[in-house]
């Protein structure tokens, strides 16, 4: 089922976005009650033909008019109208939600770009974070995400146990546009004090809260001290509650909705993590940076 966009009345055209996010909502609003009725060609036409005159009349800013323009060409090669329409209609939705504005901002040539900094509290503009631990399948682990002033970072802490076949903890961040940043990118670095165990960056595509999650375990040292560690986008693993997904193509920048982080009995290959044990944890997190 598709849904009319949560975004409001349009605002006054007194610019070229004013002008993209009417004619993009008013799309949603006359394409989804279509799509629903059953006349998904005629929403898929309709979201396509919108795409192509906000390019066609320069309406559209370049990167706009870039992402538009290519959704509407992958549209094209859909082999289903339902196909089509949901492709255009995430093009949409990337660009009314800010995405394509997060991408726009980095600098050209840049070398590196910080997504979240932690140093001074977690971001009043940043995403919220949530606890997602084994209790979902009866286990007892705890987690929280929270900012220690003294560290000057975002903490990663709780209490890991295999009791009643659990095994692990984790927090994830909710979708955020902020991660289109990264956006050509070809890693995330991240700054952390670790505590000797190895832990997980785990990326999503979507903006679901179960399905394919990407994984990439990393080793932190025991002895307190800061680390910069570099993960590249080609060494995630994609992961369905603990194993591997074969035949899935990597995941890109572009694509990241949410991010988290994991301590876990398996690894992001579907073994036994390397050093795995149960206890208190402690991963604290000074900053979220995409390198290029």
């Amino acid at each position: 089922m598709f849904f009319e966009s949560s975004v409001g009345e349009p605002a006054a055209c007194n610019n070229r976005m004013d002008a993209v996010r009417e004619a993009l909502v008013g799309a949603i609003r006359a394409g989804a009650p279509q799509y629903n009725a059953g006349a998904i060609d005629a929403c898929a036409a309709l979201y396509k033909s919108t795409a192509r005159r906000m390019v066609e009349t320069g309406v559209a800013p370049k990167l706009v008019a870039e992402a538009l323009s290519s959704a509407a060409s992958e549209a094209d090669q859909q082999a289903s109208a339902s196909d089509a329409a949901w492709t255009m209609r995430r093009c949409f939705d990337a660009i009314l939600d800010g995405r394509l504005d997060a991408a726009a901002a980095v600098p050209e040539g840049a070398k590196e770009v910080v997504l979240l900094d932690f140093e001074s509290g977690l971001p009043p503009g940043g995403p919220r974070w949530s606890s997602m631990d084994d209790g979902v399948m009866g286990g007892l682990s705890t987690s929280s995400l929270s900012w220690d002033p003294v560290a000057q970072a975002a903490v990663f802490q709780g209490n890991l146990t295999t009791a009643n076949n659990g095994g692990f903890a984790s927090v994830r961040s909710e979708a955020w546009g902020g991660y289109a940043a990264m956006t050509g990118a070809a890693g995330i670095r991240l700054v952390v004090q670790g505590d000797g165990r190895t832990y997980k960056l785990s990326a999503k595509s979507d903006d679901g809260y179960d399905g394919v999650m990407y994984q990439r375990d990393f080793a932190t040292r025991s002895d307190g001290s800061w680390d910069t560690l570099d993960l590249p986008f080609s060494s995630f693993r994609p992961n369905f509650r603990g194993r591997v997904v074969p035949d899935r193509p990597p995941i890109t920048g572009a694509q990241v909705r949410q991010l988290g982080l994991m301590v876990s009995k398996v690894s992001d290959g579907g073994g036994v993590t390397q050093g795995f044990r149960t206890g208190a944890f402690r991963l604290g997190l000074r900053s979220i940076r995409a390198y290029f």
